[in-house]
Order: C-alpha cells, then sequence, then structure tokens
C-alpha cells in the first residue's frame, strides 16, 4: 500500500519516498504512472459530509424548462432532529431552497400554507403572514414588503415522480421568527424561536439573547436570557442584582405588581407595565418599563427590569458589548487611581475602572484618552458611561472623534450614515458629550403624575339595570389648575346608572349610557382639558349619548361610579412635564422636554432665542433658570404661562439651525452649526425623513387633511414601517409643525404631521430620503379651488327613494366631487390644489345658517382663487330636469386676472350640459348664502333634479357620477388656463 506521507509534488515531478529509496518519475515521460498516482490520490482521500448530487434530473414549472442540479444536496434538521424528507433542498446561488410542504409544514414547525390558483402562496404561523407569488422576489411579511434573495418556484423532481413548491429556507425560517444556522456543507438546522409571554400576549421572541456579567464573571440567570425590548436590554431582575454579587434587596408583589430593590440606602420603586420608576422617592420616566416574563417552554417566569437603569442607579457602570451580546456590569473604582495618567491609548480600557469621568484630567469616555488614539482596540463597546447603551451596536470602533463613517453612534442607527451628518468645527472632530443639566420632577407633584401615568382609560362601567334613568345634570366640579392637577366632571341621574361605555372617535369622548334620557343639550363649561359637551337621547332604544369635546385626542381618562351609582365621575388628566434636560451628544447641542405623552409644543423664534411652549401640560420640574457655557445655547429658562401652559425659552448664539426629534413621550430640539439656507419667503424644508431600501420615492403618496377643526398632512409609504421609525426618527425644523407621528394603519404607514395653521406643503427626493417643504398655500400652489359638496350631517338636503332605497342629496354631493373627483385633482400632473368643506358626513355648525356662512368664509382662510359647490335640484313635480349654474350679483367683481362669478358660471354651465347631455337650464343669479358671501369668483352647480326619475338614476350611477368629476375638473382647469392666477 503506498503510504501517502511519502508522496510529494515537485514541480513537474512526482516524488515517491519509499523507506529512504527515491524515486523520481520523469512527468512529461511517464504519463501513465501520474494518472494512476493521480487516481490513488482519489481513491484514499478523506471523505466529507457534503453529498454531492449525483445529477438531479428537475423541470421548473416558472420558466417551463428542464435542468440538471449537480450541487450538494441539503438536509434539514429541527431543533437537532433530521427533518424527512422525499426530495433533498438545492443551493441555487448560495442560497438553499428547501420543499415547502416536507420542512416547513409537514415537520414539527407545522407551518400552514395554502396555494391560491396557480401561483399564490400564503403561509401562515402564529402572529405572522407571509404572502409570496411563484416566481417572484416579492414578499409581503404582515402587510410589509421585503424582498426574498430568490423567488420560490415549483419544481419537478424526475425521478422520484413528485413536484413540489421550493422557498428559501433561510429567508422563510427567520422571517417567522426561527434561528437558522448552515454547516457550510450540506446541512441546515432550523431551531423555533423563544417562546415568551409578556404584556398579557405570547410572543414569538426573536431579538437578541443576550447574557450578563458582573466584574467579568458570568451570571446564571436560568431559562430567560436577557432580551432586546424598544431598544432596552432586560435583565432577570432577582438572579442579576439580588442573587449575585451585587446582593441587592429585591421583593416583588404579584398582586400590586410593584418591584422594590434596596442597596446602600438607595431604593427604587418600580411597577410592571410602568414607565414612572422611583429612585429615592423621586420620579423618573423609564425608556422601557419592567416586564413580568414566562417562559412557555420551561414555564419558568420572573421579573425583567432595565439593566442601565437599575445598575447607575445602584452605583454601577453598565455597557452592552454587542458582540458577545452580553450586559456587562462592574463596580466603579475610584477615578484617577492605577491610571496615573499614562498610556492610557486605547489598550486594555476594558471599561472597567474607567467610570466615565476624568482620569489624572483626561478625559477617559472613550474619546482622546491620555490624547492618544482610542481606535476601539479592547475597547469592545464599553465605555458608555453606563448610559443608553441598552444593548445597541456600540461595537467601540473609530471612537476616537475623528472618521465616525456611522459606527458608534451612541449606540443607536448604527447604520453607516456617519453619525447623522454632524461633525463640529473645521476638522471634523466632534466634540465631546456633556451634559448641561437635568431638571427633574417635583415630589410634590409625585402623587398627581402617577395618577395621570397609571389613568386606565376607562371602556365600561356597571351593569345594566332595569329602571329608566333621567340624567338631571352634567357639571363641571373641579377644573384644571396646578393644585388640582386633573379636571373632574359629574352626571347625576335620578335613579342608579346602567351600563356605561365609553370611547373616544377622534377629539369626541363618547358615553354611552343605557336605560337613561337626557334633554338634548350642548353646553359649554368653561373647563381646560374638554371645551364642551353634547347630550342626546333616543327614545325608541333608551339610551343617552354624552360626548365631551376634549383638546387633545389623547386626553388620559378614569370613570366611576358612586356607591349609590347615580352618580358617574369623569376624571381628566392632563400631560405632565416630568423632566427637562440639555447639553451635547454626538456634536449637537440639545433641550429635551419628557412628559408623559405626545406634546403639541409651538416653537417661536425670536432674535437670539427660541421660546417652546408646552400646552395642557402640568409644568412638573417647576420654574427653573440657568446660564450655558456650550457654544450654541447661552441659557435656559422655564416659567409657567399658567396652571396648564409652560414657556421653555432658549436663549442661543447665531449661527446656528435647529431640528425635532418627537416620539411618544419626549421632544427634542437639536441645534448644529450653520443656519437654514435657500427656504425663501414663508417656505421653508421644514421636515426629513429617510426612506427603508424596499421602498422607492414612486410609492410614497400624501393626503391634506386639513379640515375645519384640524390642519393635517399625511404621507403614506407601503407596508408596516413603524420599527424603521422608530430606529430613523423623522426629523423636523419648523415652529409651525406641532406633532409628527408614524404610525401602522390600512396595511401602510402613515407619518402624520400636524401644524399651527394650514400649510401648502412639497415633497422632494434628497440623498438620504425625503424632504418636505411647507409654507402659504398661496406661495406654494399655483391655483388653489375650494370645493363643497353640499349639505352633510343632519342637513340632508333632497331625498329620494329609487328601487326601495333612500337616496340623499348630501350623499350625491359627496360622491361626486369628493368620491370621484379626488382621483382627477390629486393626479401627479393636476395643475390644480383642492380643498374640501368637508370630506364625509360632517358638518360644524348644527345652524344651517352659520354653517353656510362658513362654508363661504372658508374659501379666504384656505388662500383659495375659486369656490365650487356641488347640489342636486329638486322639485315638487316630476317634469323639470337639466342643469343650472348659480351665481350671485353681489360678488360678481373681477378678479385680478379678469374672471367674475357670472363667466366662470357660463363656462360651467356649457362644459357640463354638453359633455353630460343635460337639458340647459340657464345661469341664475339668486341670493344663495355660499356664493353671495364669498369672497372669490363662486359658483353653485344643480346638477340635476332629483325629482325626475330619469336623471336620479343618472345623478345615482356611478359612471355618471365619475363623467360628471371630470367634466367637473376639466372646466376649473380651462377657468385657470384662460385667466391666470398670475403666481
Amino acid at each position: 500500500m503506498i503510504n501517502f506521507k511519502n508522496l510529494n509534488f515537485i514541480k513537474n515531478k512526482i516524488q515517491y519516498n519509499d523507506r529512504g529509496k527515491n524515486k523520481h518519475i520523469d512527468f512529461w515521460k511517464s504519463r501513465l504512472t501520474y494518472i494512476m498516482a493521480v487516481v490513488v490520490l482519489i481513491c484514499f482521500m478523506p471523505v466529507t459530509s457534503a453529498k454531492a448530487a449525483a445529477g438531479l434530473s428537475l423541470y421548473n414549472y416558472q420558466t417551463k424548462q428542464d435542468f440538471t442540479y449537480n450541487g450538494n444536496q441539503v438536509v434539514y434538521t429541527y431543533n437537532g432532529k433530521k427533518i424527512p424528507s422525499k426530495v433533498p433542498g438545492i443551493i441555487i446561488d448560495g442560497t438553499s431552497m428547501a420543499s415547502l410542504k416536507e420542512i416547513f409544514a409537514d415537520s414539527g414547525i407545522q407551518m400552514a400554507y395554502k396555494l391560491q390558483g396557480e401561483d399564490k402562496l400564503t403561509l401562515t404561523y402564529g402572529k405572522t403572514i407571509m404572502a409570496m407569488t411563484l416566481g417572484s422576489k416579492t414578499v409581503l411579511v404582515n402587510g410589509k414588503t421585503v424582498t426574498a434573495p430568490l423567488a420560490p418556484v415549483k419544481v419537478k423532481f424526475k425521478a422520484q415522480k413528485t413536484s413540489k413548491i421550493l422557498v428559501p429556507a433561510r429567508f422563510v425560517a427567520e422571517s417567522f421568527g426561527f434561528s437558522y444556522q448552515w454547516d457550510g456543507i450540506s446541512t441546515a438546522g432550523i431551531t423555533g424561536a423563544l417562546g415568551l409571554n409578556y404584556n398579557g400576549s405570547d410572543i414569538n421572541y426573536t431579538g437578541t439573547q443576550g447574557k450578563v456579567s458582573i466584574d467579568g464573571k458570568t451570571v446564571k440567570s436560568g431559562s430567560i436570557p436577557v432580551i432586546i425590548v424598544d431598544d432596552t436590554a432586560l435583565l432577570p431582575g432577582w438572579s442579576v442584582f439580588a442573587d449575585s454579587s451585587i446582593k441587592a434587596g429585591f421583593s416583588y408583589n404579584k398582586k400590586t405588581n410593584e418591584v422594590i430593590l434596596k442597596k446602600n440606602g438607595t431604593v427604587i420603586k418600580l411597577t410592571i407595565g410602568n414607565k414612572t420608576a422611583y429612585v429615592n422617592g423621586k420620579a423618573s420616566v423609564l425608556d422601557t418599563p419592567p416586564l413580568y416574563v414566562t417562559n412557555l417552554s420551561s414555564k419558568e417566569a420572573c421579573v425583567m427590569v432595565p439593566g442601565s437603569f437599575i445598575a447607575a442607579n445602584l452605583g454601577y457602570d453598565y455597557s452592552w458589548n454587542s458582540g458577545t451580546k452580553t450586559s456587562q456590569i462592574t463596580t466603579k473604582s475610584n477615578s484617577g487611581q492605577n491610571n496615573n495618567g499614562q498610556n492610557n491609548g486605547g489598550q486594555n480600557n476594558s471599561g472597567q475602572n474607567n467610570g466615565g469621568q476624568n482620569n489624572s484630567g483626561q478625559n477617559n469616555s472613550g474619546q482622546n484618552n491620555n490624547g492618544q488614539n482610542n481606535s476601539g482596540q479592547n475597547n469592545n463597546g464599553q465605555n458608555n458611561n453606563g448610559k443608553n447603551n441598552n444593548g445597541q451596536n456600540n461595537n467601540g470602533q473609530n471612537n476616537n472623534g475623528k472618521n465616525n463613517n456611522g459606527k458608534n453612534n451612541n449606540g443607536k442607527n448604527s447604520n453607516g450614515d456617519n453619525n447623522n451628518g454632524n461633525q463640529s468645527g473645521t476638522d471634523n472632530t466632534t466634540l465631546p458629550d456633556t451634559d448641561l443639566f437635568q431638571w427633574e420632577l417635583l415630589p410634590q407633584l409625585s402623587e398627581g403624575f402617577m395618577a395621570a401615568s397609571n389613568a386606565a382609560n376607562t371602556k365600561e362601567v356597571s351593569q345594566d339595570g332595569g329602571i329608566l334613568s333621567n340624567i338631571q345634570s352634567i357639571n363641571l366640579e373641579q377644573v384644571l389648575n396646578g393644585t388640582s392637577q386633573k379636571e373632574v366632571y359629574t352626571i347625576k341621574a335620578a335613579a342608579p346608572l346602567s351600563k356605561t361605555t365609553i370611547n373616544t372617535e377622534g377629539n369626541l369622548l363618547k358615553l354611552h349610557i343605557n336605560n337613561s334620557y337626557v334633554y338634548a343639550a350642548s353646553n359649554n363649561l368653561g373647563g381646560v382639558l374638554a371645551g364642551g359637551y353634547n347630550a342626546v337621547s333616543n327614545t325608541v332604544e333608551n339610551y343617552s349619548e354624552i360626548s365631551f369635546q376634549l383638546i387633545n385626542a389623547d386626553t388620559k381618562y378614569e370613570a366611576a361610579l358612586s356607591d349609590d351609582k347615580c352618580t358617574l365621575t369623569l376624571t381628566l388628566y392632563p400631560n405632565y412635564i416630568s423632566s427637562v434636560a440639555a447639553g451635547r451628544k454626538n456634536g449637537e447641542e440639545f433641550v429635551k422636554i419628557t412628559g408623559l405623552k405626545v406634546m403639541p409644543v409651538t416653537v417661536t423664534e425670536s432674535t437670539g432665542s427660541i421660546i417652546l411652549q408646552v400646552p395642557y401640560s402640568i409644568n412638573g420640574v417647576g420654574n427653573n433658570s440657568t446660564a450655558s457655557s456650550l457654544d450654541c445655547i447661552k441659557a435656559v429658562n422655564i416659567a409657567n404661562v399658567n396652571d396648564y401652559t409652560t414657556n421653555i425659552t432658549i436663549n442661543k448664539a447665531s449661527g446656528y439651525s435647529y431640528r425635532v426629534e418627537q416620539d411618544q413621550n419626549s421632544y427634542t430640539i437639536l441645534f448644529t452649526k450653520g443656519d437654514n439656507s435657500g427656504n425663501g419667503g414663508n417656505t421653508q424644508s421644514a421636515l426629513q425623513f429617510k426612506l427603508p431600501q424596499e421602498v422607492n420615492y414612486s410609492d410614497v403618496t400624501t393626503e391634506d387633511r386639513y379640515r375645519f377643526d384640524r390642519n393635517q398632512i399625511a404621507i403614506l409609504l407601503p407596508g408596516d414601517l413603524t420599527n424603521f421609525y422608530n430606529s430613523n426618527p423623522v426629523t423636523f425644523s419648523s415652529g409651525v409643525v406641532q406633532n409628527v407621528s408614524v404610525n401602522y394603519v390600512n396595511n401602510q404607514t402613515e407619518i402624520l404631521i400636524e401644524t399651527s395653521k394650514l400649510q401648502g406643503f412639497r415633497l422632494a427626493k434628497t440623498k438620504s430620503g425625503v424632504s418636505v417643504t411647507l409654507g402659504d398655500p398661496r406661495e406654494m400652489y399655483k391655483n388653489i379651488v375650494l370645493l363643497d359638496p353640499g349639505h352633510g350631517g343632519n342637513m340632508t338636503g333632497a331625498t329620494r327613494t329609487l328601487n326601495g332605497k333612500t337616496i340623499m342629496e348630501k350623499d350625491l354631493a359627496l360622491a361626486i366631487l369628493y368620491d370621484k373627483a379626488q382621483k382627477y385633482f390629486n393626479a401627479p400632473d393636476s395643475p390644480i390644489k383642492v380643498y374640501y368643506t368637508r370630506n364625509g358626513d360632517e358638518i360644524r355648525y348644527s345652524s344651517y345658517y352659520k354653517e353656510l356662512y362658513d362654508r363661504a368664509a372658508r374659501a379666504k382662510s384656505v388662500g383659495a382663487d375659486l369656490y365650487v359647490s356641488l347640489h342636486m335640484n329638486s322639485s315638487t313635480a316630476t317634469s323639470p330636469k337639466g342643469t343650472e349654474i348659480h351665481y350671485s350679483s353681489s360678488n360678481n367683481k373681477p378678479n385680478e386676472s379678469g374672471l367674475t362669478s357670472r363667466k366662470m358660471a357660463e363656462m360651467f354651465l356649457n362644459n357640463l350640459t354638453a359633455n353630460l347631455g343635460t337639458v340647459n337650464r340657464g345661469v341664475k343669479d339668486g341670493r344663495i348664502i355660499v356664493v353671495r358671501e364669498n369672497t372669490v369668483p363662486a359658483v353653485l352647480i344643480e346638477l340635476g333634479f332629483m325629482s325626475n326619475k330619469e336623471e336620479l338614476n343618472l345623478l345615482n350611477d356611478p359612471d355618471f357620477q365619475d363623467k360628471a368629476a371630470k367634466s367637473i375638473y376639466d372646466t376649473l382647469c380651462q377657468v385657470f388656463e384662460a385667466y391666470p392666477t398670475g403666481r
């Protein structure tokens, strides 16, 4: 036998050493010997686990082609056990393709799937739904569009005489929360997600599963690892802080959900599910509340607490090592000792004995240690001062203030976006982070703060009784002020009240009270948090409905019955300013306001200062003032305007621009060197947001949601992108923007912008995403029209019956002028900006005449050039039919372009009758309020007669409605062409 240890290749010769006897074989002269040696080599090569496919003969149903597969054949395991399969997986372009039925459905995974038609595939597991199309990489996961590495495909395995749907195995597994591991050769292991229960729901947890170390020693924590919730690392409270070298006192009251930790005189009180925490009686707001978590597999349960917050308040340093997925807790040492000011240039700087303070007078916070390049060697993502690292990608790379390349972005947004683009100074060196101050909640306000924080938004009170109860009074018992810290209303009845259900619709808080009667009334009681109420009764079904007009839609409330059940008490709670902080972070100076919920802040700019006004909120930190040595922020002052309005004044240096970041309970204004430029006039690039890779600029759509009671702009994107915008927040830099929220609604992401006054808007594509320019509508748009779908609400207009169905004039007007016309006016190439007096079945005033005067006045308030109102005609006789246009000679002066109301009426009459084939009934001069009291050329269209059966059929026909909408749009385009605005 040949000993392969003695066989060597030397250039063009094979040298074989047999017991010291060299035999040289000339390569070119002895080809046969060479070939035999190679064969022997192959025969004696060690066998690997790879399974080379012996030419699988396959047929692709999508391409309708035969092909032969010669690559490795993949075996799959689930939780360590091999999954039986008649066909192997195959590898295409580096992606493993597995049989959907055998690997995911018939295995222990038990995934449900359904093939609809020939190519539509739906996969379901837990709460995740995936929609795929054979032959397409575009996939919907819970409504969010993502791209798969390969398209699913149907393949026939000819030798096995079976056809299978193959899907990209890793992509499918990980999308449903499973772990996927490839051995690099032929085996793929799929592992089930971590099944947890918290917040009342079973969760397939797919995030980071971390561990904990204390002074370098790993802490045993049972079957529940460190988990990341809302960017915060939650740690098992008992095993980490009590049953460890920390030895803190720890107690948990399951009945009250209260958690208490004690050490060295420090007492920390937490409540499960509540973001408010108390340290020695002083309230703080957590980024993420503690949770009571159960491992659904082991049934082990424990209290999980925010590691950074607890460690810091117990006197320890905390950092997150993203490489090892470890929460690192270290004992603080005396800063300045054992350092001697020597060579702390990034070596052996493990984050311990660092304290985040100045060692020997040198900045040892991970930047410029000892003046040397702390380039992240042996720094392991630590040196985060124990604050706000929360398990986020602080990899400790290039943390020397230079070449930051989007890494070490304070643990957030480590996505290569160059640290938000903010660099200080001409040498691109970022100034060190610093805290200027932090004003916290005053102890005397903590009780009111906790009551507001814990308000449950009651949904139902009491049970039905058999007695009809007459409601005698609705009163404001306690108005909001600095002492009461709440607003209280009572509803008093002569007999016990039956079941009351409570819900909100926009800014309305509606109480539906069974078995009751109330006199119809509308009244303003002089409250702060509620502008007034409206009460009505249904005497047929015996219930009452009392609606309170809330100042803010997210006002928190509670309802309770008195002992005799004759008085229902409704308590409304304000927002609180629970902390104000300022400093410098990542090269930007900031002032951050934190509260219980979103704050509708109004920004006012003047020379040398910015004023942030926070309405309907209690100033929880008191009146304060401090001077500053920062470059931009020179002083900050907070003072009450009244008991529920607060002004925060920031004195600043010139030459700085600002932007705003806002989330569910904080408002941060950030300052960067450099003035805003290129805005011009009263328009400005006021808001910016990024786009994820899977969303194109062409996918972005908008809706102008201006109404008489609100100014809103909605930007709509496909899929659920809320997590993306939690990590990449929308920023704005305009005082007119009061609030920005991101929500997932109707299978799309909605960025909702609320402004203090009506704003025109324009979107533009930027390198990093989208910018939104805001401004006065007449500066933003060339042509503006106010369209008025007539009637609405209880003003139904004419009513007729057609084929047993009731037809109302208000519905026909809305269907034509709003539902059908929108697509023409909102088209990308439309030259007209349109506003509406209504877009649903609503009115502003219950008084008919007050409503009409208001609609006429709205043309001026929106900056409209023209006004068009649409109605249907009616008569006591059935024979009249046709179209007529009304104007008012009282409002017929030529505008700047020479257009009069009568000229516009004539253009509408000629076009509508010609395009729709209706009878021309002429132009009529009248005293109709909406055209007479208007400030711009205005017409009212009576499109046809509902009293004429032939025309009623036409008016109710969707095709006719669309034709009418198009004719109205085309006519307005012609009007603007003939009489241009000159803008």
